[in-house]
């Protein structure tokens, strides 16, 4: 009986840390240009989970949209966020992007950036700016959310604060299916920012191994070392366990 529960814990340490992995931020979702407005955009099932909608500007004037579903009195938070780089950063207030909200009852709200808050994601080290953070008490139904362009510029706008990977979602358009797709997508689109960068502006050229692959290695040995501790501890006591048994 001891044996069979401490085989059984073991095995849940190790699909905790499988799952830990892919659980670090917001289930991401990537919008086309094709996607302008909220009904032509991803429809969330439930604004309390965790999503990260990525996007790109080209130029003022532009939008982008999406739908999120929320219950009667679910907590609201809705963010909108730059990425710390270079046109982004240097953006004037009247340049960056805002985001216009209407909810089940057809009231409109603007959102313009009252913020400018760093915040750095270490396990694929990159960093953000949040502009917009909106947070409260939800109405039930469907709020249409669309992003507005005052300048070219990436864009990450981020709904729910309950962390839920592979969140079925209609309207996503053609997004990653795996994790590590995921990731070279988050990647491309924080690395590669040359059609909304102005004239003249120098790219930064890669050379060897990125600092994003170093740091993963890092936290990849870490969580190893997280888990690793409990796990060695249960298979100590199994061992204890065995041997008290023999004599």
């Amino acid at each position: 009986m001891k044996r069979t529960l401490l085989v059984s814990l073991a095995l849940t340490f190790v699909t905790l840390f499988i799952c830990v992995i892919p659980a670090y931020a917001h289930d991401p979702l990537f919008l086309s240009s094709e996607q302008s407005d909220p009904k032509l955009g991803p429809y969330l099932p439930d604004g309390t989970i965790s999503f990260a909608i990525y996007g790109e500007f080209l130029a003022e004037g532009e939008t982008r949209g999406f739908q999120v579903n929320f219950q009667e009195g679910d907590f609201f938070q809705l963010d909108l966020l730059i990425p710390a780089l270079v046109p982004e950063e240097n953006l004037m207030d009247d340049q960056l992007p805002f985001i216009e909200v209407v909810d089940p009852n057809g009231t409109k709200e603007t959102l313009l950036p009252s913020i400018r808050t760093r915040f750095d994601e270490p396990f694929t080290n990159t960093s953000y700016y949040t502009l917009i953070r909106k947070q409260g008490s939800a109405m039930g139904g469907i709020y249409d959310v669309t992003i507005v362009a005052r300048h070219a510029a990436r864009f990450t706008a981020a709904i729910g604060t309950r962390e839920q990977f592979g969140t079925p979602v209609e309207r996503a358009g053609n997004q990653p299916s795996t994790f590590s797709e995921t990731e070279q997508r988050i990647e491309e689109w924080y690395g590669e920012a040359g059609s909304a960068l102005p004239e003249g502006t120098p790219l930064q050229e890669e050379d060897g191994e990125t600092p994003q692959s170093y740091n993963r290695v890092i936290w990849f040995f870490v969580l190893i070392g997280l888990a690793a501790g409990p796990v060695i501890l249960i298979i100590r006591r199994l061992r204890s366990s065995n041997s008290k048994e023999e004599e």
